[in-house]
């Protein structure tokens, strides 16, 4: 029951949350779980906070979650807000803390004995990774031989997560700054137009067109249109 260094690299370098999903499938797998959940909560107290989730749950389960609102009594989310500590789960933890309803309902689904590791930072501020088996509860042996490996992992996906969604809001914040001429422009330069044939399909100047040409090599740090083209196309800001 171990993880290999190529799974935790695979983590790290994921480029999409696919790649990410894929990447947690199988370190989740060489860990012998189930099933798998890795939530955060980004920017809380913001008015704007966000949730990123990769689930390895029963989609079925997760819809009866939501349905129910059990995160209101979910005794593993109350834990990861309030401590760093993994946490193995119980019967006595969701009886005391009234979520009998929920460990009845989740057993239903092969959620029956599991680990959650709270995950905090200063950017990803609040989430958690829990895996779960469709097993009795886990012994104390197991559990010792789990919590190492799964700190690991969560660690692992944690940063992958961050630096995934880092990439993606730099992505968004280029795309706010480029204006709807400047990937007109930019889009028939990708086309291999000339700044005349540009300016004669926009109905400007060559000049202007030069002028929004330069913008966007200036926003996005380039010196050459054929780079301005490669990286906004590779940053999604224009298409083919």
């Amino acid at each position: 029951m171990s993880i290999s260094m190529t799974e935790l690299t695979a983590l790290l370098e994921a480029n999409t949350v696919a790649d990410l999903y894929a990447g947690a499938k199988a370190a989740s797998g060489s860990l012998e779980v189930d099933h798998f959940i890795y939530g955060i909560r980004l920017n809380p107290g913001s008015g704007e906070g966000r949730e990123f989730v990769l689930s390895g749950y029963p989609n079925s389960w997760r819809q009866l979650y939501e349905r129910e609102r059990y995160v209101a009594i979910d005794p593993t989310v109350a834990h990861a807000v309030s401590s760093t500590l993994p946490l193995v789960w119980s019967e006595p933890l969701f009886v005391e803390s009234g979520a009998s309803a929920l460990m009845e309902d989740a057993r239903q689904f092969g959620l029956r004995s599991g680990m959650t590791i709270p995950l905090h930072s200063s950017n990803l501020q609040v989430g958690l990774m829990s895996f779960v088996r469709d097993t009795p509860r886990m012994s104390q042996l197991e559990s010792s031989q789990l919590m190492g490996q799964a700190q690991l992992f969560a660690t692992y996906l944690h940063e992958g997560a961050r630096r995934l969604l880092e990439r993606r809001e730099q992505v968004q914040k280029i795309t706010c700054r480029l204006t709807p001429r400047e990937r007109e422009c930019l889009t028939w330069v990708a086309a291999g137009k000339s700044s005349w044939d540009i300016g004669k399909i926009a109905a400007l100047s060559e000049r202007t067109v030069n002028f929004h040409i330069g913008n966007v090599m200036k926003k996005l740090n380039v010196t050459s249109r054929s780079q301005a083209v490669a990286r906004a196309l590779a940053g999604g800001l224009i298409q083919m």
